[in-house]
């Protein structure tokens, strides 16, 4: 049977390729993101939308046949080498969902924070009715709009650069998701299987640290549903920019607590009857300064 060391070993291993996996997405979607004109959102965010769709399901299958590797390396250092076990199919993304989500972070959003920029239709309106009989009148009218239309464009620029870092953090929590939901096929399908336990990066935010406090999720403990006390899209309650992912449980033995679950665990129980959103805030804060201590 494992040690703790030895599948840390293998989780950590598998954060790094999943995180490599992610910035090589980030690299080419923030590329076709210089392609949309905030002058024209409707046309050249529709072309962008496209392509982006295509590049994260590309990253999204290569995330689920990472998670394959991995999890097939989980499987033979708790059980040992199974040559019977025959490993699921990798699900298919839910392109519509997907879609829709980059709709809204990377169009609708983005759309509606352009529109509340001041001056863009006023300086128009103002270039257009310069009155031409006055030389004078029409070079103040001119420079006044050349002033408002630096800060807008500063502004334009501000928002754009919102948009894509919104977009790029959507995209990673989609790619990632397609390692997580194949651990969850695996975990659903494999009768040797007890459930799942999340892995994170040593300074995770105080949210996700929240989620791995529970340690393992066995099967028979709401395993499909996450735990109610959080909140976050998808049942294994990610959101955009996490790296988190999933790994197999395989016995009950006290090694498939990772460190950070037990540190996590310990710090929940600190707080002693301290209950509801004052727990949640009392133990991000408790973790921030924890994040921040070490180097």
């Amino acid at each position: 049977m494992a040690t703790t060391a030895e599948l840390e070993e293998l989780d950590e291993q598998h954060r790094l390729d999943q995180a490599a996996n992610a910035a090589a997405l980030l690299i080419a979607l923030n590329a076709t993101w210089e392609q949309v004109d905030p002058g024209n959102l409707a046309t050249t965010g529709v072309r962008w939308l496209n392509e982006a769709l295509s590049l994260i399901t590309t990253r999204r299958e290569r995330s689920a046949l990472l998670a394959y590797s991995y999890v097939r390396s989980i499987r033979d250092l708790q059980l040992g080498p199974d040559p019977s076990f025959v490993m699921p199919q990798v699900p298919a993304p839910n392109l519509a969902k997907i879609r829709k989500s980059l709709t809204y972070v990377g169009l609708v959003a983005t759309g509606y924070d352009l529109g509340r920029i001041p001056g863009r239709q006023e300086n128009l309106a103002a270039l257009a009715d310069a009155d031409e009989s006055t030389r004078e009148d029409l070079l103040r009218k001119m420079a006044d709009i050349d002033r408002s239309n630096a800060s807008v464009d500063e502004m334009t620029r501000s928002v754009m650069a919102a948009a894509r870092q919104r977009v790029g953090q959507a995209a990673i929590r989609h790619t990632h998701d397609g390692g997580r939901d194949f651990v969850d096929t695996v975990v659903k399908s494999d009768r040797r299987a007890l459930g799942f336990q999340r892995i994170e990066r040593a300074k995770c935010c105080g949210w996700c640290a929240m989620l791995c406090s529970r340690g393992p999720v066995y099967k028979e403990d709401s395993f499909d549903e996450s735990d109610a006390r959080f909140t976050g899209p998808g049942k294994h309650k990610v959101h955009d920019e996490c790296g988190g992912a999933l790994r197999p449980v395989y016995t009950r033995d006290e090694a498939e607590w990772t460190n950070l679950s037990r540190e996590a665990s310990a710090l929940w129980e600190d707080l002693g009857d301290v209950r509801g959103d004052a727990a949640v805030a009392e133990f991000r804060r408790r973790w921030r300064e924890r994040n921040a201590a070490m180097p």
